[in-house]
């Protein structure tokens, strides 16, 4: 039986249109590409054979689209791609991978405005107007999200090189040829690198993700929000201070340990309220997007999407997670009475009822909206904001900064909620009206942002350490970034 090189060289010398070497010249993984689509070991590839693999793969296609790309790679037209053909187009598609590979220097599958212009200015006569290089990045951005992926960039690439290379084909056919090139996903006969999904891109993993990044903030911020929790019980304007606060949970039997009270309630909350509604977001925001369409990024539009994501997760989160976090309440502000989580949940339920642990629900659910939207959105916000500027890449400097902004608003927006809930989840039976009212009567909308500052303590370190974390488990596991 003739061998896989013989047959490939005999029909590359014989069409005449390459080296009787070729074959032997080719790298091993080309070799192992072109035989993976000439199916009949022929030195061919057909249109039904390419038909074929793609069926075998998976891949939903149609004959016109195949065709096309057929006809990109068949120069001299004879119906059937030889070996040297094959090469050919793969080498076109390798060229445009290599450029974008070395502008893509903090490998983030994306190009930013600045690696692209620095692109524009090397390699194309433009004048030194940044008005023109803006229009281009414009015009490359085909999704608008202030990035240019691989797929945005190969189209242009392609578009600017192809009087030289394939004038009479546009850039679909060259797109099929980088998916046949370097075997990703494909969606509509095209690659797109920014639909590709990592294999742990799935809702255990990212659920555990972010029960991982919010409970490293927990442990390290819980003392804060036990000094928080105190101070919003107080009554007395005058002894409600941080100070107060501190010194009478270390007076306190255990001391200094106190302010680690309620953290096996408050790890069991980040493990369910927090994973949940990091892990609902980016759902959330696809979901929306997909009734209302994307908003052009850096828009009110785009933010008012995001934030409406951020309400939806964090209203999910917080039902579910609202019997935790009433016993969390408990233990912190009395350990004596509520020792455990367990012994807190079963006095509640024997005490209370169903109505015990879901008591504060209504602001609560209303601060879960409120830090969510104004936390992840925000952070998600001001971070594309940086990025699409130039003035940082994706990493962990952009992620602590954005984080540290997101931080200072999220705790003036859930301030209010928070003081509210808490008095409703250590008083029984109280209604969000009642406790409005004793909030108001002690100090007016002032009292509303007592203990803003231990809040921050907290939510500030709690917001930059999870983001951060979750990011970098998300990089780690090769997900997107938020």
């Amino acid at each position: 039986m003739e061998s896989k090189g013989s047959a490939i060289k005999k029909s590359s010398s014989g069409n005449g249109t390459g080296s009787s070497h070729l074959w032997d010249l080719l790298s091993e993984d080309t070799r192992t590409l072109f035989k993976e689509y000439d199916l009949n070991n022929d030195g061919f590839i057909t249109v039904d054979e390419i038909l074929e693999v793609f069926k075998k793969k998976g891949h939903n296609v149609d004959e016109k689209q195949v065709k096309q790309l057929f006809a990109f790679a068949d120069t001299n037209g004879d119906e059937k791609i030889s070996v040297d053909e094959f090469s050919d187009a793969i080498h076109l598609c390798l060229q445009v991978k290599e450029k974008f590979q070395r502008l893509d220097l903090d490998h983030t599958d994306h190009l930013d405005v600045k690696e692209v212009k620095q692109y524009l200015r090397d390699h194309y006569k433009l004048a030194n107007d940044e008005k023109e290089y803006d229009k281009i990045f414009e015009k490359m951005d085909l999704d608008h999200d202030g990035r240019i992926s691989f797929n945005e960039f190969a189209r242009f690439w392609f578009d600017y090189k192809k009087a030289g290379v394939r004038p009479n084909y546009n850039s679909d056919a060259f797109l099929q040829w980088i998916y046949i090139s370097s075997s990703l996903p494909i969606s509509n006969g095209m690659i797109d690198l920014g639909q590709i999904k990592s294999k742990f891109d799935i809702w255990p993993v990212r659920m555990a993700l972010g029960g991982i990044a919010c409970g490293t903030a927990t442990v390290f911020t819980n003392p804060v929000d036990v000094l928080k929790t105190r101070m919003q019980l107080n009554a007395s304007r005058s002894t409600g201070g941080l100070s107060t606060a501190l010194f009478s949970v270390l007076r306190e039997p255990g001391g200094i340990f106190n302010l680690w009270n309620g953290l096996s309630a408050a790890l069991l909350r980040a493990a369910s309220y927090s994973s949940t509604r990091l892990a609902f977001y980016a759902t959330m925001k696809d979901l929306i997007e997909g009734v209302l369409g994307k908003g052009a990024p850096g828009t009110l539009g785009d933010l008012g999407r995001k934030a409406l994501a951020g309400c939806a997760s964090g209203s999910i989160a917080a039902t579910i997670a609202n019997p935790i976090e009433v016993v969390k309440v408990r233990m912190q502000a009395n350990k004596a009475k509520y020792p455990s989580t367990i012994s807190t949940f079963k006095s509640l339920l024997a005490e209370e009822g169903i109505k015990g642990i879901f008591a504060g629900l209504i602001p609560h659910v209303l601060r879960g909206a409120a830090i969510t939207s104004s936390q992840i959105s925000t952070y998600d916000h001001i971070k594309g904001w940086f990025i699409r500027r130039g003035l940082m890449k994706e990493g962990l400097n952009v992620h602590f900064v954005s984080s540290m902004i997101a931080g200072v608003i999220t705790t003036t927006c859930s301030s209010p909620f928070d003081v509210v809930k808490t008095r409703m989840m250590i008083n029984k039976g109280q209604s969000a009206w009642v406790a409005i009212g004793n909030v108001w009567s002690e100090g007016g909308p002032r009292a509303f942002f007592r203990g803003w500052l231990p809040n921050y303590g907290r939510l500030g370190p709690h917001t930059v350490i999870t983001l951060v974390v979750f990011e970098q488990l998300r990089h780690v596991l090769g997900l997107k970034p938020v």
